[in-house]
């Protein structure tokens, strides 16, 4: 087993201000821009931990952190919200320039928070903290699709909190999870179940360690009043992770509980939680399904890589299991601030089939930030049809291009369409850490069929299909993949021919990672390296066939 590079890295300090466009790599669905922003650190771990709302009835709700100044204090840092209306099929707030796209959403500085859906009124609500002393507060939309918000400020009660994330359960309950700023340690819980009172701030690990980080991740249930706060104590060695239950709205709370780690790595090697390590939800039938990022834990040092995504659910058996496995040859430069190599896991359902669709970021060994020189990151999924027991091989959904993907989030409602969100920061690496120059980062919304996840339904048994042929990098300079989708139909071909049809070489698909994948050393068929210009692969399973074009580089 190999491990890459430590979890920790210094930044790079760079003073110029960079605008490029976003270089076309693939993407599986559809896009929209929807806003943008040079505030390209959504939170101190996680990201803005809920980006988007995805309501079936009415539409899709996203917030991000916004700002549009390139100085290091950003005094017009805001929480910016955009709407797509289902009655319309259009977003409410679209500018030319994406940069101005969405609504500001409070009217003072804030920073931070996450947005939820009142299920009640089925209006968007987004905390953020403010002010000195440093207080949470929370807004709502006073009508669906309105751009006019009322507030709910946390003062006196919750004043010396920031970092919260909310909540909102069936019941209309705000539930906020803060961490106490005198200590920067303390992870604390506090309900609103009126709009306009608080409840003392309530020490949620209790006899379990301290996140000593914030790295809380909160979810409330829109069927019940469950509410669930997730921590991992990033103080120890390696980080354990725990998780505290209510069942009744926030009133009481159960006792913590040690999730455990995940059997990832075997041997001699120890497992650790990551501080971006939890994404979580509530079922239809109201169980709590938790996905983590793991990294290996060695001689009192965690790695970026190999790093896992895993599935925890407490009714299964057993109760975890793997979803996918990052384990790149090599890691020629760093992935970042507050990263491993695949993080920041999230889950959503499909209520009507009861499949579970998980997401998360991972980066790309082949494909890097020169001016940074950090790795950038796309996003993956992958689907389970029997409850998170198994999961089908993760899909590639966007491709190599000059925008990094380490801030998203998908909606935890899925229909027939996956609904994602995603920064995309233009110089990767994170310019409010001084580890790049500021870019003015589109925040976009993609719509992915749950098609292309390679599943379909054949004689009552799941079976994955060929579902298009996708290459990357491309260009290529050393090695290029092949993401084929063949899994269980390894008839299928693939032919790299040069600009005038001529073979250069057969690729042993018998030879692809789990039946998906196949990389290709840009040698032909007598082992020779391959001259640069122009290639085309083409790919034929199931009496169907798909063809690309490939550029090869010096």
């Amino acid at each position: 087993m190999k491990f890459t590079l430590p979890f920790l890295f210094a930044a790079v300090a760079v003073l110029t201000l960079v605008c490029p466009a976003i270089a076309t790599g693939f993407v599986v669905g559809t896009i929209d821009t929807i806003g943008g922003t040079t505030y390209d650190f959504s939170n101190p771990c996680s990201g803005i931990q809920r980006m988007m709302y995805f309501d079936p009835d009415h539409g899709i709700h996203v917030a991000w952190i916004y700002s549009a100044s390139t100085q290091t204090t950003f005094p017009d840092r805001n929480a910016r919200y955009n709407f797509f209306d289902n009655n319309t099929g259009e977003w409410n707030w679209i500018d030319p320039d994406y940069m101005q796209s969405g609504i500001n959403v409070f009217t003072e500085r804030v920073g931070y928070g996450s947005i939820d859906l009142d299920p009640i009124r089925s209006v968007p609500v987004i905390s953020c903290h403010y002010g000195s002393p440093i207080t949470p507060m929370v807004a709502r939309s006073i009508a669906l699709g309105s751009e006019t918000f009322e507030f709910c400020l946390g003062e006196p009660t919750l004043e010396g909190y920031l970092w919260p994330l909310c909540a909102v359960s069936a019941f209309g309950t705000v539930h906020l999870a803060m961490i106490d700023d005198a200590s920067r340690d303390g992870l604390f819980h506090s309900r609103c179940p009126d709009w306009s009172t608080w409840s003392e701030p309530f020490d949620i690990p209790g006899s379990q360690p301290a996140p000593c980080f914030p790295n809380q991740h909160i979810t409330a249930s829109k069927q019940s009043g469950r509410v669930v706060i997730i921590w991992e104590h990033s103080g120890g060695s390696p980080g354990p992770g725990f998780y505290r239950l209510s069942t009744d709205d926030g009133v009481t709370w159960q006792p913590p509980v040690d999730i455990g780690w995940p059997p990832a790595f075997g041997g001699d090697t120890l497992t650790s939680f990551h501080i971006a390590s939890f994404g979580s939800m509530f079922d239809r039938d109201d169980s709590l399904h938790i996905v983590a990022a793991v990294m290996p834990y060695i001689g009192g040092q965690g790695y970026v890589a190999p790093s896992e995504i895993w599935h925890f659910c407490p009714t299964n058996d057993p109760v975890w299991n793997r979803i996918h496995r990052a384990d790149p040859d090599t890691i020629p430069y760093p992935v970042g601030y507050n990263t491993i190599f695949a993080c920041r896991p999230k889950i959503g359902q499909d209520p009507a089939t009861g499949r579970l669709y998980a997401a998360w970021s991972e980066f790309d060994s082949e494909n890097f930030e020169p001016e940074t020189e950090l790795l950038r990151a796309d996003i993956w999924a992958s689907m389970s049809a029997d409850n998170g027991l198994t999961w089908t091989p993760g899909v590639r959904l966007t491709g190599p291009d000059n925008a990094s993907r380490v801030y998203f989030d998908l909606a935890d409602i899925v229909n027939d369409t996956l609904h994602i969100v995603w920064q995309a920061d233009l110089v990767a690496g994170a310019f409010v850490q001084a580890q790049g120059p500021p870019s003015f980062n589109p925040i976009v919304c993609m719509e992915v069929p749950v098609s292309a996840i390679g599943v379909e339904e054949t004689e009552g048994r799941l079976s994955y299909r060929p579902q298009g042929l996708r290459i990357w990098p491309n260009p290529a300079a050393n090695r290029v993949c092949f993401d084929v989708g063949l899994e269980g139909q390894r008839e299928g071909k693939l032919k790299i021919c040069d600009a005038a049809g001529r073979l250069v070489v057969n690729c042993d698909l018998s030879k692809a990672e789990s039946g998906r994948r196949f990389s290709w050393n840009l040698r032909d068929s007598d082992g020779n390296r391959v001259k640069p210009g122009v290639y085309v692969a083409r790919l034929e399973a199931d009496r169907r066939s798909w063809t690309d074009k490939l550029i090869i580089l010096r």
